[in-house]
């Protein structure tokens, strides 16, 4: 198998803004490893430190201690303009007064390439992003995708390692940063360049990226596919800030390896995976996510929890449930509408099947 080749490896990343003593640590002892030809993201609320470590592996912020490695070389003494790395900004700093055209090749032309060879690259990014028709175009011209296509080409035109992308969808409407997601994953797979990108979307996260770094605090929570974030979250932050989740209190009641029998506020028992390890007695916060929950008519499900309907949202493809299990236990269950399953009104009686493989122990 083959080994692989990171692009950029951070080690024990820490960067104070002000003094050690009276200062704000944006990013408090961050490692991370981004590996080559990976659209890697970097996922967090704002001021959780993400855009930070980008600027740092850019150049534009100076670490207060740790290093950077790009492609196993140390950059961190570099100034910005001799990494090999490009960013993609949230606003695009295009220049109003050039074309598309000479937007594109104006980094080329500052590394003083030929004009034969500048005309030919500005043709193949223009041609990668599809806006050869429009070469001649000035930005106010253009609208918000086209002028994203355009950052994209100009930042790509002079090859660079490793392209950082800050948050280059947000001042998109809806549909069209959904479009957008589609086009930048296709985009990274043709040009074989890691992209490093960032962004307080989950769905856009879990949408574009081969591995998703969240953060919170200036550290990060959890590294891992969207699949491992979204199905195993490792605490309660990541659980909670990936899509929707219910968290249940409960009292650990046995240990089997990696599995906990559990007793619910109400009395009610369910098994759940271990992330970390626990001890009889424990108390802990199980999570699982809506879509694990189905709902049947009482009496008719084995190893249910008997509620009540307290409320429900219809959303066209599903329907959303609120159920109260007790004083002090209420579960949310997302139910297809194609599914043929009981429907229920509020203060209907139901009994909740939870798919307990799909429940874990959070470690906070």
């Amino acid at each position: 198998m083959a080994k692989d080749v990171y692009a950029v490896n951070g080690i024990s990343i820490t960067k104070i803004y002000g003094t050690e003593a009276s200062g704000v640590t944006a990013l408090n002892d961050v490692s991370i490893s981004i590996r080559d030809n990976e659209f890697f993201t970097l996922l967090g609320p704002s001021g959780c430190g993400k855009t930070t470590l980008l600027r740092c592996i850019a150049g534009f912020e100076q670490l207060s201690s740790g290093r950077i490695l790009l492609f196993d070389e140390e950059i961190d003494h570099l100034s910005p303009n001799r990494r090999p790395v490009n960013t993609v900004f949230q606003h695009y700093a295009l220049f109003p007064h050039m074309t598309v055209a000479e937007n594109i090749g104006f980094s080329l032309r500052m590394l003083k390439q030929g004009e034969a060879k500048i005309k030919a690259t500005v043709g193949q990014m223009l041609d990668l992003v599809h806006m050869t028709e429009f070469a001649g175009r000035h930005p106010a011209q253009l609208s918000g995708g086209q002028q994203q296509r355009v950052a994209l080409a100009r930042a790509l035109a002079s090859h660079p390692k490793v392209l950082l992308l800050d948050e280059p969808l947000s001042a998109l409407d809806l549909k069209l940063r959904q479009e957008m997601r589609v086009e930048l994953k296709q985009l990274q797979e043709e040009t074989g360049i890691t992209f490093i990108f960032v962004t307080h979307d989950q769905e856009e996260a879990l949408t574009m990226s081969d591995r998703i770094a969240v953060m919170s605090d200036g550290k990060i929570q959890q590294t891992g596919n969207p699949a491992d974030i979204y199905e195993n979250p490792v605490n309660h932050f990541v659980a909670d800030f990936i899509g929707e989740t219910n968290f249940l209190e409960a009292t650990i009641q046995s240990v089997h390896t990696d599995n906990a029998r559990c007793v619910l506020a109400n009395g009610a028992q369910l098994s759940a995976s271990l992330t970390v390890p626990k001890e009889k007695g424990n108390r802990v916060t199980i999570c699982i996510r809506p879509e694990k929950i189905s709902l049947d008519n009482p009496g008719t499900a084995a190893g249910g929890i008997d509620g009540t309907v307290e409320r429900l949202i219809y959303l066209g493809t599903d329907t959303h449930y609120l159920v109260q299990l007790g004083s002090q236990t209420s579960v949310l269950a997302r139910i297809q509408n194609s599914r043929q399953s009981p429907r229920f009104k509020p203060g209907d009686q139901a009994t909740v099947v939870m798919d307990e493989s799909a429940c874990r122990v959070l470690a906070d």
